[in-house]
């Protein structure tokens, strides 16, 4: 299975720049990766670890991330799990945390240019808040809460060629729906295929360590409301909502 060669390829080996040939595209880590193939209906669940995560990190102020193989072309559900979110930069903002929806030709060494769809989580060291924004770089929604989360949960899903984004507090989800931009109820639209990667914009800071727990990618090619893995499970045809 597809997803399979791409959990073997993250163990075998995490490549540094951008190849025809990589299976998993990352900037250099400063800790050793632990990842673990897991495979489990409802849900794709592409990596865990239980400590400080996939650590992204850097004393330099370099952006970094990683960018998965796949392409999605129907509903997809992209959830990450973050923690271990230092705030080293006294009386300022810290490193953006993004999850990203992108172009097929996307690479991460182009940082925001072919990032169709963005959904960003910040910080500040001295003021108590986290906000939570996303966009299709035409329209946003945007909310923040307090006190800020250092470890949290978080959500960015298309569904029917609509955008939305959810963050974790209080034992519930809560959609992100405040816009300055968009009309009370019409949807943000970001159709055609995506690449689904995570990517920390440095924001001007010259440090940052942010540890990733778990990523978890729920595709839905024909949006018929059964995932793609157990359709394949079922023998029906994950891109064909009639199957």
């Amino acid at each position: 299975m597809r997803l399979c060669f791409l959990l073997f390829s993250i163990l075998a080996a995490i490549r540094q720049g951008d190849s025809a040939s990589s299976k998993y595209w990352v900037f250099p880590l400063t800790s050793n990766i632990s990842l673990r193939e897991t495979y489990i209906l409802p849900s794709t669940l592409l990596f865990e670890n239980s400590t400080c995560g996939v650590r992204l990190a850097s004393n330099s102020g370099k952006s970094m991330g990683f960018l998965f193989e796949e392409v999605y072309v129907g509903d997809v559900s992209f959830e990450l799990s973050f923690n271990c979110f230092t705030l080293p930069q006294t009386n300022s903002y810290q490193a953006i945390l993004n999850l990203i929806f992108a172009g097929e030709g996307y690479s991460l060494s182009s940082q925001s240019a072919g990032i169709l769809g963005q959904f960003s989580i910040k910080t500040h060291s001295s003021i108590d808040y986290t906000w939570f924004t996303f966009t299709n770089r035409t329209s946003s929604r945007t909310v923040s809460t307090s006190p800020r989360l250092t470890d949290g949960r978080v959500r960015f899903v298309r569904r029917s060629s609509a955008l939305s984004a959810f963050y974790w507090k209080d034992g519930a989800w809560n959609e992100i729906v405040y816009s300055t931009t968009l009309p009370a109820g019409q949807p943000m639209l970001l159709p055609g295929p995506l690449r689904l990667g995570v990517l920390v914009e440095n924001n001007w800071v010259s440090s940052y360590s942010i540890g990733l727990r778990r990523a978890l990618i729920i595709p839905d090619e024909d949006g018929d409301g059964a995932i793609d893995d157990a359709e394949a499970l079922m023998g029906t045809s994950p891109s064909s909502p009639d199957s």
